[in-house]
């Protein structure tokens, strides 16, 4: 997990992708409570980014309660249609109804 956060900052695109689809195997799997947050802020920060697909980003959140403020702080206010779209997906699916 430690060594997957900092790649999605790699230059690459296909670094980026494989580095959110770890770490949402990570939360798929479960995580440490003490790593939950860590992967939190590095996810909701990538998916802020706008960079890549934010749908892949959002769907690497599925589970992960520690994002919620910041899902909720992007789908309201992101400037990029597409990560309100995946911030309020993401929301989506943790808040049923």
């Amino acid at each position: 997990m430690w060594l997957l956060i900092p790649l999605l900052d790699h230059p690459e695109a296909e670094v980026r992708a494989g580095a959110v689809d770890g770490l949402g195997t990570l939360v798929h799997d479960g995580l440490r409570f003490w790593e939950r947050h860590a992967v939190a802020d590095a996810l909701t920060d990538h998916l802020a980014s706008g960079r890549d697909v934010p749908s892949r980003t959002g769907n690497a959140l599925h589970g992960l309660d520690e994002a919620l403020p910041a899902l909720r702080r992007l789908a309201d206010e992101a400037p990029s249609e597409e990560v309100r779209a995946a911030a309020r997906k993401a929301l989506g699916a943790a808040e049923p109804d």
